[in-house]
């Protein structure tokens, strides 16, 4: 019985979250996606508990992940999320996404608190690979069409990252054009500025990490370019700290002494 009860736990509130977006978007409610702060706090909790029956946790997320992702890269793919009567669609299945990847983020942050285990990493691998496909689509359809989806999808994309570079590689990160294409495109929004910001600044303060922003053709791009001009976020936003971070981490791989 305390089993089932810890299997459901989660899976309940994976499925409220899910539902929520609907709901949300038709009756014009406050969306809790948008509480930063509240929310962090609830992944931490309810990752906690679902990594106590992963196997079955993962199991559902995978179920509900799979068809979400597909229907959501597919309109990118075709196009469809620009008309007009495909947006109420195409917002739903945003937010729906949007929720699975903040969980994602939070269970696989939660990696290091369990017991090692090989079918474990297995399960993790899975979830991992889903949310860095579905990156790599969105990234892809931002550098086509320049469409740039919701601010808190791209939010739950760069929590999942810090997790994922926290608990799997260290002080490093997969894809340093995701750094890039968040700084030029994403200029308005100070949430998404300041996440990726932070990830930049983490990353500089890493030897392996400072060794691979170096070698990127992105980062020597930013280093060569680093003016409103390319990236207006430095005229834009209106917390003036992202200019203060985005040039203090540029400075550290300048001092590093071996760009070039």
């Amino acid at each position: 019985m305390q089993n089932n009860a810890v299997v459901l736990t989660p899976n309940r509130y994976i499925q409220s979250r899910v539902s929520s977006v609907e709901v949300v978007l038709r009756e014009g409610l406050d969306n809790p996606l948008e509480d930063i702060e509240n929310l962090e706090i609830q992944m931490k909790q309810i990752a906690i508990i679902a990594r106590c029956q992963f196997e079955h946790t993962c199991k559902f997320l995978v179920s509900l992940f799979d068809p979400i992702a597909a229907a959501y890269t597919g309109m990118l793919a075709n196009g469809s999320h620009r008309l007009p009567a495909q947006q109420s669609q195409f917002a739903l299945l945003d937010g729906q996404l949007t929720w699975l990847v903040f969980i994602l983020g939070a269970v696989i942050g939660t990696r290091l608190q369990s017991s090692p285990s090989e079918s474990y990493d297995a399960l993790d691998a899975e979830l991992i690979c889903r949310a860095l496909n579905l990156m790599r689509m969105v990234d892809e359809n931002l550098a086509v069409s320049g469409v740039m989806g919701s601010e808190q999808l791209q939010v739950a994309i760069l929590n999942f990252l810090q997790h994922f570079r926290l608990s799997f590689i260290g002080d490093t990160v997969p894809r340093h054009g995701l750094l890039y294409q968040r700084l030029k495109c994403y200029s308005r929004s100070d949430l998404i500025i300041s996440k990726t910001l932070q990830l930049l600044s983490d990353l500089c303060l890493g030897y392996t990490s400072l060794r691979r922003l170096i070698k990127s053709d992105r980062i020597k791009f930013i280093l060569e370019n680093h003016t409103a001009q390319h990236f207006p976020f430095l005229d834009q936003c209106s917390d003036t700290r992202h200019r203060t971070t985005f040039y203090s981490a540029l400075g550290r791989i300048m001092s590093s002494g071996t760009v070039g």
